[in-house]
C-alpha cells in the first residue's frame, strides 16, 4: 500500500482544474498542468485547486505517486511520461524520483510510494 511520508511542499497557480480526486498524485508543472515530460516538473500534486487558485505540490520526501507503466526494481529512477504519470527512466532522460521498496514491483496505473529529491 503506497503511503506518505514526510515531504516539502511549494504552491503552483493550477491552470487545469486539479479539483477531482483523480488529480492528486500525479506530477505537475510550474505552468499549473499535468507535466508532460520531467523537464518541466514543479513536484506532486498533494491538495485540489480549480483553475486560478494555488494548489500544495510536493518537491522533496516520500509521497504517493501514480505509475503509467509496470515497474519491477525498487530504487529504479522514474521520469514523467504524459498527463503526470511515472515511468522507468532510460539513459538520457531526467529522473525525479526513486520507487521505494514497499512499492516494488507495481503495474501500470498503480498507486505507489516514491522519493522525491536527494540523490537521484
Amino acid at each position: 500500500m503506497a503511503t506518505d511520508g514526510p515531504y516539502q511542499t511549494n504552491q503552483v497557480v493550477a491552470v487545469d482544474d486539479w479539483s477531482t480526486s483523480a488529480a492528486l498524485h500525479k506530477f505537475v508543472a510550474h505552468d499549473g498542468t499535468f507535466a508532460a515530460d520531467a523537464t518541466k516538473v514543479a513536484g506532486v500534486l498533494k491538495s485540489h485547486a480549480k483553475a486560478g487558485q494555488l494548489a500544495r505540490v510536493a518537491f522533496e520526501g516520500i509521497v504517493k505517486a501514480y505509475a503509467g507503466a509496470a515497474v519491477t526494481s525498487a530504487g529504479c529512477a522514474l521520469t514523467v511520461t504524459t498527463s503526470g504519470f511515472l515511468a522507468v527512466g532510460s539513459y538520457g532522460t531526467t529522473a525525479v524520483c526513486r520507487l521505494t521498496a514497499q512499492s516494488a514491483p507495481c503495474a501500470s496505473g498503480d498507486l505507489v510510494t516514491v522519493q522525491l529529491g536527494g540523490v537521484l
